[in-house]
């Protein structure tokens, strides 16, 4: 039975989840620890890495179609959406996290390609999409619809079958570099306990939204609860919202400042928001390889990547208007970022995640072993129930 030890705010990390095992820093953290940094340190610098990398890998993916200033707008809708700061500040979910700027890289990497043409590029969205399937199969999965949609999308906007074969041949390829991990997993379930998933609180109907949580969630630290008192937020953001429908109506008002095809990415958009409803049982209750994801709302990290990638136009539509580009930039930048700047900081007291103590915690750590109840399927960093101080 391993130790593990969680400790107040006294040291308090960026983000990460309430579990770590003390003799390994999970994930990308790991790396920074045998670098000699200590394990609080080491968890901070793999979240920066990945907030980092997520605004760099969104910026490339939005600027490929819209601009520098569409890339600076995709990567700021990107960081400041309320999902992205629930997986790193309440949820503490590192490796799914760590799939933000995978899920970006992806679809740049077979964007480029079908736009440029170049094989680097191609490799680029192989790679990523079967380092996504190795590294988190939920985020694999729950993406692997909108990177099907966005395949088809690149070869219907180059007019190519060409381009939509290669395409597919590199999402085959990225599955077959994949198959060691997630073969496995799906033809192995019944000699591991995947049943326990299905069972007790992280019970997948226990989870799905209401609508009206999709546009006001009070921002929160607390659990994913049935019914819609969740502690949690999962709102899409209101300034999200606002800007994607503003290019909405401005592209079609004057449809050669824009592509209507990119209106794709809400019909997109809408079916995943959609399947994260009690109204999408039946599909859940059909499709039982979802139901292994447990959570409903996780359906939110590939929203976040369509509502960037709807905002991000804005950059484009501005630069037609040279007069108020500035103001119109400074606008929309504020609206993206000053509504979810409250929630960029882990919890101020006890009630929240359980977090990494540092060794000037002293007396206030506290101490969780490593032995559950048989009724407890799910780890705390997932299913948002973490360890509290008395």
């Amino acid at each position: 039975m391993r130790e593990k030890t969680t400790g107040t705010h006294a040291g308090r990390q960026l983000g990460l989840a309430g579990e770590v095992d003390r003799k390994r820093a999970p994930g990308l953290g790991e790396l920074w620890h045998l670098v000699g940094f200590d394990y609080v340190t080491a968890i901070n610098l793999a979240c920066i890495v990945i907030v980092l990398a997520s605004a760099a890998s969104m910026f490339l993916l939005a600027r490929l179609y819209f601009g520098d200033a569409g890339g600076w707008l995709g990567a700021a809708a990107y960081l400041y959406v309320p999902y992205f700061s629930v997986d790193l500040f309440v949820r503490s979910a590192i490796e799914e996290f760590a799939a933000f700027p995978l899920l970006a890289l992806a679809v740049y990497g077979f964007g480029a390609y079908a736009k440029l043409g170049k094989r680097k590029y191609w490799l680029i969205g192989v790679g990523t999409y079967a380092t996504i399937l190795v590294c988190h199969f939920p985020a694999a999965l729950l993406f692997t619809p909108l990177l099907i949609e966005f395949l088809v999308f690149t070869g219907w906007m180059e007019g190519s079958w060409t381009v939509l074969w290669r395409q597919a041949v590199g999402f085959v390829l990225a599955l077959g570099l994949s198959a060691f991990i997630w073969l496995p997993a799906l033809t192995e379930r019944q000699y591991v306990r995947v049943d326990r998933l299905l069972q007790g609180a992280g019970k997948y109907t226990n989870h799905f939204l209401y609508l009206n949580q999709l546009f006001y969630s009070p921002w929160g630290y607390g659990l994913s609860v049935p019914g819609p008192a969740d502690g949690m937020s999962f709102a899409l953001g209101w300034s999200h919202v606002l800007l994607a429908i503003l290019v909405w109506v401005w592209i079609s008002r004057n449809p050669k400042l824009g592509d209507r095809r990119l209106f794709s990415f809400f019909g997109v958009a809408a079916v995943l928001c959609f399947l994260t409803l009690r109204d999408a049982l039946w599909i859940w209750e059909q499709i039982t390889l979802l139901q292994y994801v447990e959570f409903p709302w996780r359906f939110l990290g590939p929203v976040a990547l369509c509502f960037a990638l709807l905002v991000a136009p804005l950059g484009m539509l501005l630069a037609s208007m040279p007069r108020w580009r500035v103001c119109g930039m400074t606008a929309a930048m504020a609206l993206l970022i000053a509504p979810n700047l409250s929630h960029l900081h882990a919890p101020n007291s006890g009630c929240g995640p359980a977090i990494l103590d540092a060794p000037a915690a002293g007396d206030e750590r506290i101490r969780i072993h490593d032995q559950r109840r048989s009724d407890a399927p799910v780890d705390h960093q997932y299913a948002g129930v973490q360890p509290r101080r008395s």
